[in-house]
């Protein structure tokens, strides 16, 4: 992994505690969803890309599919989301999400 910019630290970081270097394909989906919340969508191929089987390139292709409003709603359903929400929560998810965006100088 190249040095990770000063404003995606944060990003990073809250996915390394919670997933270690790999999310699991059961959570890619869910995981997707929700640092769409934090992340505009470059940052967001970047950061989940670079935790994500198939890199950069499959975060980029189904994203938006993803986080179309009726399919995040189906997916907020699942289990898979649930878990993956709890498991963000525990490693800091609330207060990653009201972090004021830091942007290098």
């Amino acid at each position: 992994m190249a040095k990770i910019p000063r404003y995606l630290e944060s990003s990073y970081s809250l996915l390394e505690r919670t997933f270690g270097k790999r999310i699991p394909a059961k959570y890619y989906e869910s995981v997707v969803a929700l640092m769409y919340e934090g992340l505009c969508d470059g940052h967001l191929i970047d950061v989940v890309g670079d935790f994500a089987e198939g890199g950069r390139d499959r975060v980029d292709v189904v994203y938006i599919d993803i986080v179309n409003p009726a399919n995040l709603e189906k997916l907020k359903e699942t289990l898979e989301y649930k878990e993956a929400l709890q498991l963000l929560e525990a490693q800091g998810y609330s207060e990653w999400l009201a972090e004021p965006d830091v942007f290098d100088e």
